[in-house]
């Protein structure tokens, strides 16, 4: 039975021009179609598994965008779990989990870093990670 990055790449090539995703923003859609979903969660997969074990722990902190659901997808496709990190925790917190998964990687985007809103320390394990 495929999984579910597998079964994305399958349905983007076979109904790529289709809608997967709509996304509703200040008064505006916008669409995704399965093609790109598929082709970006691609792009991530290859990147996650050039650089990390299988298994491996990817904390995301992210917004709810189709970028989000691309790493999502792609770190299933690289045989990676991911943990949604909370965008409310205070950066101590974001410290023990990278701490804790001993992750290399972790993918924050804009607002997941305004989400921080304090300088960070040389040492601390946000500022190391890729």
């Amino acid at each position: 039975m495929a999984g579910l990055f597998e079964r994305l790449q399958r349905h983007g090539r076979e109904q790529g021009d289709r809608t997967a995703l709509w996304r509703y923003r200040r008064g505006e859609y916008s669409e995704t179609t399965y093609r790109k979903l598929a082709d970006h969660s691609s792009a991530f997969a290859r990147a996650f598994a050039a650089e990390l074990p299988e298994g491996q722990i990817i904390p995301m902190l992210m917004a709810r965008t189709p970028d989000c659901i691309a790493a999502m997808l792609g770190a299933l496709g690289a045989g990676c779990a991911l943990s949604c990190v909370n965008q409310k925790l205070r950066p101590p917190q974001i410290e023990r989990i990278l701490v804790g998964t001993k992750t290399p990687v972790a993918l924050i985007d804009g607002p997941g870093l305004m989400a921080l809103k304090t300088a960070i320390s040389p040492s601390s394990p946000i500022a190391s990670v890729r």
